[in-house]
């Protein structure tokens, strides 16, 4: 037993003392579980920016959609479409924000990424809904007397006690019978009897949002069949028409792919940069070769170029089987593309100097990238859009360099919604450059003595 206890220390010796499978076995999966929880806590809401367009907001029908629409963010709407105000702890729609106005200006609106969706209600709504009421009564009245008609002619034929008719004439059956049979109609009778068909409210979305899509199309679809029953009866004079939000409908791997591409810049620069780098050191190499005539700047620069050359053929094979695999088209300007890759590459091997600035060896340079990869990927938007997480982020998002990476090549790749203006993406981008390159400068040491 006394040789069991001492071997047992000896292992919990062992696995304490070696940080990199400390850090793997219990903080980073406690970091992923909390980071994953924090992001999706917020999933069931539709936070969003709508824009809403009444053609005529004289209409009675419009009026009554717009106020449904309106009431949504304050009580979680019930199963017959209307707001509860008795639960209103877990309102999806809560977070929803309606901005009435032009639908031009609000579709340019969409367009440049400050609105989420626009929802369009046609004029006519009171007409259809009352010609579709009326010719709802119509119908019932018609088949009502048809029914009765029949009843009358069982009647009769019950009370009938005469013998059946020869072969050669035979009684005509009630459904065959003149009474029973429905009256001809005319064509203009014809016309009054058909169907009205359903007006359609348009709702126009960025397809970015594929999150959202499916929320807002079950939210108005719901309340549209509310709004058509109360005021009509029967909940068919509404519908509801989607329409993507851009010129060229976007689809998942259309958006992917750009923020994949950045992704792998920034694993570029975590891992391929720093992590050599600091074997290099802690091998005494960099002490060596800064004993040399060769120049620190020759050195740095070298390292950097080779690298900006692996990123020059990651997005090479990334853009060609995105072309000719999936059918990604490059919509925008490959001169701006390459410039935004050059500047994303910059960013991230800058960071990655700085990784290995401030870590002593290569077990802490990984738990550091480690604990910056996964949060860089979750709150950058790379795999699905950031702006309807846990508030806990909105501190955090801002300062993800890779969320202003992947908004430019999506804009200039697929010309996707912009999140951020052009401007905003090269501010910022530039701003970690020369932050990282800075603090890189500042803590970098040639020597592992020194560190």
């Amino acid at each position: 037993m006394r040789a069991f206890r001492n071997l047992y220390r000896a292992n919990l010796t062992e696995f304490l003392s070696n940080k990199r499978a400390l850090f793997l076995t219990i903080a980073f999966p406690i970091l992923f579980i909390t980071i994953f929880g924090l992001v999706f806590t917020n999933q069931d809401k539709a936070d969003a920016k709508v824009g809403l367009v009444a053609e005529d907001s004289n209409d009675a029908v419009t009026r009554a959609l717009i106020d449904a629409l309106r009431d949504l963010p304050k009580a979680k709407i019930d199963k017959d479409g209307q707001p509860d105000p008795k639960n209103t702890e877990h309102n999806p729609f809560s977070e929803l924000k309606f901005v009435q106005g032009d639908r031009a200006a609000l579709l340019n609106d969409l367009r440049q990424g400050h609105l989420d969706a626009v929802i369009t209600i046609p004029a006519g709504l009171t007409d259809k809904a009352s010609a579709a009421h009326d010719r709802a009564l119509r119908a019932a009245l018609e088949e009502k007397r048809g029914l009765d008609e029949m009843v009358d002619v069982l009647s009769d034929d019950a009370d009938d006690k005469q013998p059946a008719p020869a072969p050669t004439a035979p009684s005509p059956s009630p459904a065959a019978s003149p009474a029973a049979a429905p009256a001809p109609v005319d064509s203009d009778d014809a016309d009054e009897a058909a169907p009205v068909p359903p007006v359609e409210v348009i709702l126009t979305i960025d397809p970015a949002r594929q999150v959202l899509t499916p929320i807002l199309q079950g939210m108005l679809t719901r309340v549209l069949d509310a709004v058509d029953s109360r005021l009509t009866g029967q909940p068919r004079v509404l519908g509801l028409r989607t329409e993507a939000g851009n010129a060229r409908e976007l689809r998942t791997i259309d958006y992917l792919l750009p923020g994949i591409l950045g992704m792998s810049l920034m694993q570029l620069g975590l891992f391929a940069t720093a992590q050599p780098l600091v074997a290099l050191r802690v091998q005494g190499v960099l002490k060596r070769l800064n004993a040399t005539p060769l120049s620190r700047t020759a050195l740095l620069t070298a390292y950097v170029a080779f690298r900006l050359t692996v990123a020059l053929l990651q997005t090479a094979i990334c853009v060609l089987i995105g072309r000719y695999a999936f059918r990604v088209a490059m919509v925008g300007n490959w001169w701006t593309f390459s410039g935004w890759l050059f500047l994303g590459t910059l960013v991230f091997i800058s960071l990655g100097f700085f990784m290995a600035a401030v870590s002593k060896n290569e077990e802490i340079c990984i738990g550091l990238g480690n604990i910056i990869n996964l949060p860089m990927i979750l709150l950058s938007g790379v795999f699905f859009p950031v702006n309807h997480l846990s508030r806990v982020f909105d501190y955090i998002i801002p300062f993800v360099p890779l969320n202003y990476l992947g908004d430019a090549l999506r804009q200039t790749m697929v010309d996707a919604p912009p999140i951020h203006s052009p401007g905003t993406n090269l501010l910022v981008l530039s701003a970690w450059v020369v932050v990282m390159t800075v603090l890189s400068v500042r803590f970098f040491s040639w020597d592992d003595r020194k560190n």
